[in-house]
């Protein structure tokens, strides 16, 4: 419903190609005491590029899971999240979330050449 998503906290989506190092800004900004959506970690997931790390939750152990962390966040300072599409492996993102990473206009994109990506993946 629309009064809850007043409250929700601004989201900041971090985008950019497959190495380039979403993960890694991700985790710094939460060591820096940014609140962070970690969605492929709930997921129990490592991106398109490398599969699952292990058995993934189910889809509604992984709501359970956003959820119990979504309350946790301060809704009068930002959420940063990564850039994902509707499924993370076989986890599916609510349609809410989704549409507001979708709708945002707090964007950062990473950009890399494809040696720093090679690099980073390899790493």
């Amino acid at each position: 419903p629309a009064e809850v998503r007043r409250a929700w906290p601004r989201l900041v989506v971090v985008a950019g190609r497959t190495g380039v190092g979403k993960t890694r800004v991700l985790h710094a900004l939460r060591a820096a005491g940014q609140q962070v959506l970690d969605l492929e970690g709930l997921a129990r997931h490592r991106g398109s590029a490398f599969g699952f790390v292990e058995d993934q939750p189910t889809t509604e152990a992984f709501e359970n899971a956003l959820a119990f962390e979504w309350r946790r966040f301060d809704p009068s300072r930002p959420v940063f999240v990564e850039d994902e599409d509707l499924h993370v492996g076989t986890c599916s993102v609510p349609r809410g979330l989704f549409d507001a990473m979708q709708a945002t206009p707090h964007v950062v994109r990473l950009v890399a050449t494809l040696d720093q990506r090679v690099a980073l993946l390899l790493d």
